[in-house]
C-alpha cells in the first residue's frame, strides 16, 4: 500500500478540519474571529471554510502570520499543525527543557537511573491513584447502602 505525500499545508487543513468537526457548531467562527485580518478584525467564517477547502478546491493554504493565532485558537502548539505523523517532534514547555537538558548531559549509567526514578515515582502515584479512587468507590457503595437501609426502615415505619 502506497501512501500519498502529504505536504505542510496539506497537513495544517486537516488538522484544522478536525479540530473544527470534533468543535461542532460555531467552531469556524471562533477560529475565524481569532484570526485578524485587514484593520484588526476577525476573519469571516468563509475564510476557514477556504483554508479547510485548500488551493485544489478554489480555497487557500493558511499564513505563516496566522498560524499563531490558529494554534493558540485550537489549542496546540503551532508545531502541531505542521508536524509529519511519522515524527515524533513534540514542543516542550520551559521547564520540560530544563528537565531535557539536564537529562543530555547526564552520563549513560546517571540516566538509566534517573529514568528508573521517575518510573518509579510516576507508578508510585499511578497506585495513589487507584487506592483513592477505590476508596471513592467504597465509600460511595456504603452511602448507597446506608441511604437504602434508612428507606427501608422508613417505609417498614409508615406501613
Amino acid at each position: 500500500m502506497t501512501m500519498r505525500h502529504e505536504n505542510a499545508a496539506a497537513r495544517v487543513r486537516r488538522r484544522i478540519a478536525e479540530w473544527a468537526k470534533s468543535q461542532g457548531h460555531g467552531s469556524r467562527k471562533r477560529l475565524a474571529d481569532a484570526v485578524k485580518g485587514l484593520y484588526g478584525k476577525g476573519r469571516s467564517s468563509s475564510w476557514v471554510t477556504d483554508l479547510i477547502d485548500g488551493p485544489d478546491g478554489g480555497g487557500q493554504d493558511l499564513r505563516l502570520r496566522d498560524l499563531d493565532a490558529v494554534a493558540e485558537t485550537i489549542g496546540v502548539p503551532p508545531g502541531d499543525l505542521v508536524r509529519r505523523d511519522d515524527n515524533h517532534y513534540a514542543e516542550v514547555t520551559p521547564s520540560e527543557l530544563r528537565i531535557l537538558r539536564f537529562h543530555r548531559s547526564l552520563p549513560d549509567t546517571a540516566r538509566h537511573h534517573f529514568l528508573s526514578y521517575f518510573e518509579y515515582i510516576y507508578s508510585l502515584q499511578q497506585r495513589i491513584l487507584e487506592a483513592q479512587a477505590q476508596e471513592r468507590d467504597e465509600r460511595t457503595a456504603e452511602a448507597k447502602r446506608h441511604r437504602a437501609a434508612l428507606e427501608k426502615h422508613g417505609q417498614e415505619r409508615g406501613a
